[in-house]
């Protein structure tokens, strides 16, 4: 039986195997609806039923459960996926480096700036001469926050410049030469 899911954005796989053998985001299909199973960060196993749909006459084969409305909360986002923790890895490791590339010519780091309305705002770093600085990685979504980062200080009165850095930089990873590595607990 060939059956697509309704209210779902997701991709269904006509699969032969027991509900207990599927892998993360895999479709098990039966009369009585499609079983999906979702694994959370932790490894629990969760379990919806969606109605199926025949691709073939488009009649809703069963109709019970809500993944189309649950799915989205309980994929991975953020922090709870692999290439989220990932990047934001990177992106700690590029802040660090970068900061001490900017603390050897004089700059402040991890700098609390007041805006016109009292709210205050941490920047990566302030040159001497009061210059902002905004590190972002060189992507799509990295540069368009430094630029509404860059506008929030234009609108505020102060001067900012943005440092952009290369995500994919090995640089930035474990057993580079130039790795700093994330600040050490003491006990």
């Amino acid at each position: 039986m060939v059956v697509s899911t309704v209210g779902a954005s997701l991709t269904t796989l006509a699969i032969a195997k027991t509900a207990d053998a599927l892998e993360n985001g895999e479709v098990a299909f039966n009369n009585a609806g499609v079983q999906t199973f979702y694994y959370t960060s932790n490894g629990t196993k969760i379990s919806f039923t969606e109605p199926a749909v025949s691709s073939q006459t488009g009649k809703t084969l069963a109709a019970s459960g809500t993944l189309g409305q649950t799915a989205g909360k309980l994929l991975a986002k953020g922090s709870n996926n692999q290439k989220t923790r990932d990047a934001a890895k990177i992106g700690q490791e590029a802040h660090r480096q970068e900061q001490a590339k900017l603390k050897q010519q004089g700059a402040k780091t991890e700098q609390n700036v007041e805006l016109k309305d009292g709210t205050i705002v941490r920047k990566d770093a302030v040159r001497p001469d009061g210059t902002k600085v905004i590190i972002k990685p060189n992507t799509k979504s990295g540069n368009a926050s430094a630029k509404r980062r860059e506008k929030l200080m234009k609108e505020n009165n102060h001067k900012s410049e943005i440092i952009t850095y290369d995500p994919s930089n090995p640089a930035y990873l474990p057993g580079s030469p130039t790795y700093i590595g994330p600040k050490k607990i003491k006990n």
